[in-house]
């Protein structure tokens, strides 16, 4: 019997006996169930009738969740009566009144405060944990398995109230909403049917607000709105109108502004089917309609967890900031460029959280919290020009972290490799090491990772990766005279060194680096940029293996001149990079991330080769250097469906060209660092294709198969996935990706060219299904990846599907998520 063989009766046995075990027995025993007399198990719900909205939706608002299944089957179900089996309520009670005794009397013997405290926190952690198992079920029962659902007439009556308002909200104000239940044995369905009928549409709009500064204000920053004349009716615009205007306004200095003082009256009396909106912004308390500035600040550097401050403090006075240090040896006056503050600026709820992002980037404060609060408030004279008649004070707040600290990382490694491997990255920091925010930081990095051999895949190759570096960081631009203009952007620089390797079953690339780079925040709190002015890396080759040696020969006897990347050579680059992110851990809303990239590689090595050196063959103190212009491209995001369904995309696109004395003209062939090229295959790139071994283009090595990485000077890779839960830490994904990479020129690998839209069938698409075990700190990924076109393949025969599905797919294990 072959392993596939095994590998599907496996998969079946399972199948079948999981299937078995919780089908049919679960409903018997919820009916033999004394806790259940008479009641039934509510097995399915649904919605129905909707046009405009989609089913999912309206789902949410059903009060009640019933029963899950799989295929129909009540498997949970059926896991919690298995667990059930065992569950003995009398032994739990007496185990419970055991602990109970027995920490009592731990307590009674011990001699100090402490340590009596110190054990009823533990007695109450290990009672709570046993009375969780008494009353709730076991372990098996809670997490494996899921209680009987019943049925609940005021709870569905609930549920049609709470769709119908759903549906007001979004504009069908005149929807019916009914529902009913249909018996069978002791299971119950409950289905629900909607009628939408005919949407409100918005006749007019209008702003009635009585303050005609904030109305001058709203008239010339309408640009934002959502609401406008002719669209349906919707809360959410509404809402995100309030909200748009609250923000407006406290950024404009009405720090006593609520969201109280915004709210709308709705007209729904005309006839077909139209509504008028009308905007109020109104107080009775006239200082809400005060603009207030800022008088004066204090900042305190050190804040206990119970809000309590030090008695002993050193006083420093910056400006309008008083502050208050504790001992600590903080540069007031780069706090001060941090927090910018000015005397008698309007109050601007944005300038707050800006100072907060730029303290935070300082990786000095546990705790950053900025309180205002009013000093004076005049309202008799809000509209005298002495504007600090209605004065704020700014308490900033913080909490230091520890100036040493050592922190230490281990887990599974996957790179490009297929089997997971361990990784350890230990990391030193000295925080404020030069009293000015500086931050010294050491780390060392290990991994080992399994690649299987594309001739044989019984045979495990190991790659091993080290890394290790010092670095420095400023809170600050080390550019002469830029540095006060872009201190708003919280700038950082960093001087770093490094040594490193990486040792595959083909090559070892020895190398050591230095850098410096600067950081910069965006306009708002998702976005940054980052630019490297220097960053040298200085790369030592060694072949391992006679395969790989004579590959490169026969590529150079060919012309391809991919053997130069791996002399002893220099690489040298100035790059720039900007990211946006607004993911939020812990929501379920719609994510973006967008990274486009340029580096420029070369240009100082040429000068000084051409003009001081003088060496030939593009060497610089005999090492190869390299000429090039890189750009990469990287998209991605996810959309929520429901709390259990989402899905995501990827758009990954880049191009690097050697040009100069590393072009085609000059050198024959085009000459890269070998880790600038572009690879695709793997884990988190093509899953149908082993790691960076598809490509380039349609290009097929006949005499070595997949056996050595296709590097290109062209990428394209696009994928999109649905991801779905299954059960607690199990999700579910779906997944088609499609991409590859191409050559600008190389006549050795026929096919390899990109050709712009001739070069549209040399896409390979590849398709597959994975689970993922979700452990909220660590995410294992298991994909099936089947290959659907092959561009390797001649015209007419690139549509492999059936084929790979004959074949053993490509198995990939990664952690994370692909993207």
């Amino acid at each position: 019997m072959t392993k596939k063989s095994i590998y599907h009766f496996v998969l079946f046995f399972a199948g079948f006996a999981l299937l078995l075990v919780s089908c049919k027995p679960s409903l018997r025993y919820f009916s033999n169930d004394p806790k259940y007399k008479g009641k039934y198990l509510l097995t399915k719900q649904s919605v129905q009738g909707t046009k405009k909205l989609s089913e999912d939706e309206l789902s949410t608002y059903i009060k009640q969740k019933s029963n899950r299944n799989i295929l129909g089957f009540q498997v949970y179900l059926g896991f919690y009566y298995f667990g059930k089996s065992w569950y003995d309520t009398v032994a739990l009670q007496k185990q419970y009144n055991n602990q109970e005794a027995t920490f009592n009397r731990r307590i009674e013997k011990a001699k100090t405060e402490k340590r009596k405290n110190r054990l009823r926190e533990k007695k109450n952690k290990r009672l709570s944990k046993s009375y969780k198992n008494l009353t709730e079920g076991n372990w098996f029962m809670r997490t494996i398995g899921e209680a009987p659902v019943v049925f609940d007439s005021l709870s569905s009556v609930e549920s049609a109230r709470n769709i119908h308002r759903h549906l007001k909200s979004k504009g069908f104000l005149q929807n019916e909403v009914t529902w009913s239940v249909k018996y069978k044995k002791r299971k119950a369905k409950v289905s629900y049917y909607v009628k939408e009928k005919e949407p409100y549409m918005v006749r007019d709009l209008h702003y009635d607000i009585s303050d005609p500064r904030i109305d001058s204000l709203n008239t010339a920053a309408k640009g934002g709105t959502q609401l406008s004349k002719g669209i349906q009716y919707n809360e959410q615009n509404l809402s995100d109108e309030r909200d748009r205007l609250f923000t407006l306004l406290k950024n404009k200095g009405y720090y006593k502004i609520t969201k109280q003082n915004i709210y709308y009256t709705i007209d729904s009396s005309l006839n077909a089917h139209q509504l008028d909106i009308t905007l109020h912004i109104r107080t009775t308390d006239s200082s809400q309609f005060t603009v207030f500035h800022i008088d004066e600040a204090a900042f305190f550097a050190e804040v206990s967890q119970g809000g309590s401050m030090p008695d002993n403090y050193d006083v420093v006075q910056e400006g309008i900031i008083t502050y208050q240090l504790y001992g600590k040896k903080y540069n007031t006056k780069i706090l001060s460029r941090k927090i910018y503050l000015k005397k008698k600026e309007s109050y601007s709820q944005r300038k707050i959280e800006n100072i907060q992002r730029r303290l935070g980037t300082l990786d000095m404060f546990r705790l950053v919290n900025i309180k205002p609060d009013i000093i004076r408030n005049d309202t008799l004279l809000a509209d005298s020009l002495d504007i600090g008649n209605n004065a704020l004070k700014i308490y900033i707040y913080t909490s230091p972290l520890k100036k040493y600290q050592l922190s230490q990382e281990y887990g599974l490694s996957v790179g490009q490799g297929y089997i997971p491997g361990p990784f350890l990255n230990v990391t030193f920091k000295a925080r404020n090491v030069f009293k000015n925010f500086e931050i010294f930081e050491t780390f060392i990095r290990y991994s080992l990772e399994g690649q299987a051999s594309a001739l044989d895949v019984d045979n495990v190759l190991t790659t091993q990766q080290f890394n290790s570096g010092i670095s420095l960081t400023f809170p600050s631009l080390l550019f002469p005279g830029l540095r006060n203009k872009v201190e708003r952007s919280a700038p950082r620089s960093r001087i770093m060194m490094g040594y490193g390797f990486i040792d595959r079953y083909e090559y070892r690339r020895t190398f050591i680096n230095s850098s410096l780079s600067y950081f910069f925040l965006g306009k708002n709190k998702f976005s940054q940029f980052g630019i490297t002015p220097i960053d040298v890396y200085v790369v030592n080759s060694n072949i391992k293996t006679s395969e790989f040696q004579n590959y490169l020969d026969t590529l150079r006897t060919s012309g391809n001149n991919l053997y130069v990347t791996f002399r002893q050579s220099i690489v040298t680059n100035f790059n720039f990079y900007y990211a946006y992110n607004n993911f939020e851990f812990g929501t379920n809303k719609p994510s973006f991330f967008f990274k486009p990239y340029v580096e420029i590689g070369g240009n100082v090595p040429n000068l000084v080769s051409r003009f001081i050196t003088k060496e030939p063959d593009n060497k610089l103190f005999n090492l190869q250097y390299f000429e090039y212009i890189k750009f990469q491209l990287d998209m991605r995001g996810t959309r929520p469906l429901s709390k259990r369904h989402s899905v995501a995309a990827k758009l990954i696109a880049g191009v690097v060209r050697p040009y100069g004395s590393s072009g085609y003209e000059k050198a024959g062939s085009y000459i890269l660092p070998y880790e600038k090229y572009f690879f695709s295959g793997g884990t988190s790139s093509i899953r149908a294709w082993q790691p960076r071994r598809l490509g380039p283009g349609s290009y097929k090595d006949v005499n070595n198969g997949y056996l050595f990485e296709q590097p290109g000077e062209i990428l394209l890779e696009t994928s999109i996935e649905y991801r779905f839960k299954i059960y607690w830490f199990l999700e579910g994904a779906i997944f088609l990706d499609a991409g590859n990479v191409w050559t600008l020129k190389d006549p050795t690998r026929p096919g390899s060219e990109f050709k712009y839209f001739e070069s549209v069938p040399d896409v390979a698409v590849g398709t597959g299904y994975g689970i993922r075990l979700n452990f909220t700190f660590l995410i294992i990924r298991l994909d099936l990846g089947y290959k659907l076109l092959d561009p390797s393949e001649p015209v007419g025969k690139r549509y492999v599907l059936g084929q790979a599905i004959n074949r053993s797919p490509t198995f990939n294990i990664g952690i994370g998520y692909p993207f």
